[in-house]
């Protein structure tokens, strides 16, 4: 099993990744997904019965929730709130995941790093999630690995390289879990000018 990932803007980016791969043939368990949460808005409304789901934004989660093992809330030391569910957040968690806000036992990089994904990416990964971002990550066969990224391809994941590049411009040298979570206003902030940027080119 090889991991296939991508990093979006936003959750509801995010969370159409997850319906793709899901109704492509993805098995549910060997997928993970990482939101950030500086709001609030997602851990007020995720739920892993989609039979108490009303409409609205908790619609989308509901539905994720039925895509991904133990969808739920926690934070993530330099990160912040997130809402997040299957094997990443398991090795986030320690033993074993659920539906509410656990006590983080393992650092983000590690845990993405144990799941197949190359350190210098794990900190772009980590990095992008606090900055706002959502993180998708499927394993899946290798033959499977052109069919899964074509997906995640689909729906314009972040430029790392690119996005980690206008970072360190700004003195940024690594994700570091000690760092303060950044606030849901400096989000926005952030989101709005890549999102402006990412426009104009």
């Amino acid at each position: 099993m090889k991991a296939v990932s991508g990093l979006f803007n936003d959750f509801a980016t995010g969370q159409r990744v997850v319906d793709e791969l899901v109704s492509a043939g993805f098995a549910r368990d060997n997928i993970s997904v990482v939101a950030n949460d500086a709001a609030g808005e997602y851990a007020r409304t995720v739920t892993t019965d989609q039979k108490d789901v009303k409409g609205g934004e908790g619609a989308s989660l509901g539905a994720v929730a039925g895509a991904v093992i133990g969808l739920g809330a926690m934070l993530i030391p330099g990160i912040g709130p997130v809402i997040g569910g299957g094997a990443l957040v398991a090795g986030l968690l320690g033993a074993g995941i659920g539906a509410t806000a656990g006590a983080v036992t393992g650092g983000i990089t590690a845990s993405l790093v144990k799941l197949g994904v190359d350190e210098e990416h794990a900190g772009y990964y980590a990095e992008g999630v606090r900055r706002g971002g959502a993180l998708v990550v499927a394993h899946v066969e290798d033959s499977a690995m052109m069919q899964a990224q074509t997906i995640i391809n689909r729906h314009n994941p972040i430029d790392l390289k690119t996005r980690a590049s206008d970072w360190r411009t700004s003195g940024w040298k690594g994700f570091d879990a000690a760092r303060d979570p950044l606030t849901h206003e400096e989000i926005n902030t952030e989101r709005e000018r890549y999102l402006s940027n990412e426009t104009i080119r």
